[in-house]
């Protein structure tokens, strides 16, 4: 269930067959009549393909076979799960000559207050994915250490107070930065 999430109840009950073997013994004597598996395979040590190539050859058994099965889930649920990473979180992106009044306009409160569908189509079209160098402090650090999804999402939030305010009125921080 951690590797394969909901395919595994359709890949399950092959994967136990595959492993699975019955032995039919005489009622009076039991000693062994017959052996047989879900696939009519006698054991596990069966022959599947016989490869040879002048004096090389390979042969491959089913318990080979299924030890390279486990060996290949294994490597790729650690690419999948350990060493692959959404790349547009971590892409440097080039520091560009955005300034922060120029966005504040396209951008900030009052352009989102006057009209946000302009201010959110310009968002993504002009400043999704720019890399900025704006000044501001940080005002506040949210760490997601104890949830046990933060590393579905994302583990640390910031909230940075810029040097020119975003709303005169307030005394929030102008901009929420989420880090994974």
């Amino acid at each position: 269930m951690l590797v394969f999430g909901f395919l595994s109840l359709v890949l399950l009950p092959f994967l136990v067959s595959l492993t699975k073997s019955a032995i039919h013994r005489c009622a009076k004597c039991l000693n062994e009549v017959k052996t047989t598996s879900y696939f009519g395979f006698s054991s596990m040590e069966d022959k599947l393909v016989t490869l040879s190539i002048g004096k090389f050859g390979i042969i491959l058994t089913r318990k080979l076979l299924l030890y390279c099965a486990l060996v290949i889930t294994l490597i790729l649920t650690i690419y999948v799960f350990v060493l692959v990473e959404e790349g547009h979180n971590h892409e440097m992106a080039p520091i560009s000559a955005v300034t922060w009044a120029t966005y504040r306009e396209d951008c900030g409160y009052d352009a989102f207050m006057r009209n946000p569908k302009k201010a959110t189509h310009s968002f993504d079209r002009q400043y999704w994915g720019t890399g900025v160098s704006w000044k501001g402090y940080v005002v506040r650090v949210n760490l997601n250490e104890e949830d046990p999804m933060s590393m579905a999402y994302h583990s640390a939030s910031l909230l940075v107070k810029m040097e020119i305010d975003d709303r005169s009125d307030a005394k929030e921080a102008d901009i929420g930065l989420s880090l994974s």
